[in-house]
């Protein structure tokens, strides 16, 4: 239940301060264990955000003023991007499967030099 007067954010703000979170706290592959200091970001949290990003993205589609959904065309600039895009897209994916009317969806991958 959110709190009465909360104000409602589309971002989890990191005070520049934090020092992260001790790694007690989570597994760590044994060849990261000397040269890690603490967790700054959660993989689940960075998978959670990325689970909102696709459902706002899919809801924007659905929610076109007139007429029916427009088609997604994603596009993936393959510098380091792809794994996001591809947790992204599987996420899209999964509301597309939810929903009561199909999404078309198009993807696009670039290499640049």
């Amino acid at each position: 239940m959110a709190q009465e007067g909360a104000v409602k954010t589309d971002y989890i703000p990191i005070a520049d301060d934090f020092s992260g979170y001790p790694l007690d706290n989570f597994c760590l592959p044994l060849h990261y264990v000397d040269k890690v200091e603490s967790v700054l970001i959660p993989h689940g949290l960075i998978m959670d955000r990325t689970e909102r990003v696709a459902r706002n993205i899919f809801s924007d589609l659905l929610e076109t003023p007139s007429g029916p959904p427009v088609p997604l065309v994603v596009l993936c600039v393959l510098k380091g991007g792809y794994q996001f895009f591809s947790d992204l897209m599987e996420f899209i994916k999964k509301c597309n499967r939810g929903s009561h009317c199909e999404q078309f969806h198009a993807f696009v991958f670039v290499l640049l030099f």
